[in-house]
């Protein structure tokens, strides 16, 4: 064997292992900070979605970190314990299993966590990434992947066994530890330059209960409302104003995007269901 196969088998090792030692996800001194963008349409880009793990917690004698969405919305409360990524939900008392960095390609994992339900995922192949300067191992799902000492890259909790991908309708762009960038881009660049004014929308009223009153500008719209994992929950069309009836939707934050029919601009507001 001469040196320009042995030096080929050694690089194919590297790709293909992960760093020696990483930790898989990184429980922050201070506070780490994971930026998703949420997309309308390939290219068009209508808002995005911050999880910051900030702040210790002890409950039943275990240290965890409180998550919030937004940086005002708390999750629930994240500990990561022997390559398991754990959370106990603002409203439960009981711990779940978001990921298993354990798992190996065909593995499959019941009762996880997903942003307020249970589901089966199941990892399709395992590989390794660079990422700055260093080899990161890769679990990919139906859709995105978990990335050692990163995250999810679709939605923080990741997708579910059967999700639909709806065109990666939320991405991860940015994970930072202590304003330190450990993937991506910090700050976003802008998805899409507003060439004119944002039209009219308003939203009453937020907080809501079961109605929401929504006014646009003239026109015919369509609407889709979405939850913090980026899944379409429910559409429609509405002119002026119009009232939509929330009764059927778990108490939450939600997005509600707005597109106009005869132009391809995408508008989206915030809304939190409370109850």
């Amino acid at each position: 064997m001469d040196l320009k196969q042995i030096t080929l088998i050694a690089v194919g090792m590297l790709l293909l292992s992960p760093v020696r030692g990483q930790e898989h996800f990184i429980i922050p001194e201070g506070y780490g900070k994971w930026t998703y963008s949420l997309w309308a349409d390939p290219g068009i880009a209508y808002g995005e979605l911050t999880y910051t793990l900030i702040g210790d917690t002890m409950i039943n004698a275990e240290n965890y970190k409180q998550l919030y969405l937004n940086d005002t919305t708390y999750l629930g409360a994240m500990r990561y314990q022997s390559d398991q990524l754990q959370v106990i939900p603002r409203d439960s008392s009981v711990e779940y299993m978001v990921f298993d960095y354990r798992l190996n390609a065909g593995d499959s994992l019941e009762q996880v966590y997903r942003g307020g339900a249970l589901t089966t995922i199941k990892v399709l192949q395992t590989d390794s990434i660079l990422v700055g300067t260093e080899y990161r191992k890769v679990w990919r799902e139906s859709c995105g992947e978990w990335i050692s000492g990163v995250g999810s890259t679709w939605t923080f909790w990741g997708a579910e066994e059967e999700t639909e991908c709806f065109f990666q309708s939320v991405s991860l762009e940015c994970f930072e530890i202590d304003s330190t960038v450990v993937y991506g881009n910090c700050p976003l660049p802008t998805a899409v330059k507003q060439t004119e004014p944002e039209p009219t929308i308003s939203i009453y009223p937020n907080p809501t209960d079961d109605l929401l009153k929504v006014s646009v500008d003239a026109g015919e719209w369509d609407y889709q409302i979405i939850n913090a994992l980026g899944q379409p929950l429910r559409s429609g069309t509405l002119t002026l104003e119009t009232w939509i009836d929330l009764s059927a939707l778990h108490a939450g934050a939600y997005t509600i995007v707005f597109r106009k029919r005869e132009r391809r601009v995408a508008v989206s507001r915030r809304f939190i269901i409370s109850r």
